[in-house]
């Protein structure tokens, strides 16, 4: 795969990430004690902080976290 070709995976793969993430925030207003969800949030939070140190933009990496 291209490196030109990766990064436009990974910004479309974080995007949607953006957007799950975005609909399980509002999920947890509804319910703040739900343990899976929770999990679900942190790990969906942890791809979209650690995608971009995988490909070498540690500033971006540092932004997200």
């Amino acid at each position: 795969m291209e490196f030109a070709e990766a990064v436009r995976e990974i910004l479309s793969e974080s995007n949607e990430n953006l957007g799950m993430l975005d609909r399980e925030i509002v999920a947890l207003e509804k319910n703040p004690t739900d343990e899976k969800l929770i999990a679900r949030i942190f790990r969906t939070i942890h791809i979209v902080r650690g995608t971009p140190g995988f490909f070498g933009f540690e500033i971006l990496g540092s932004i997200t976290h």
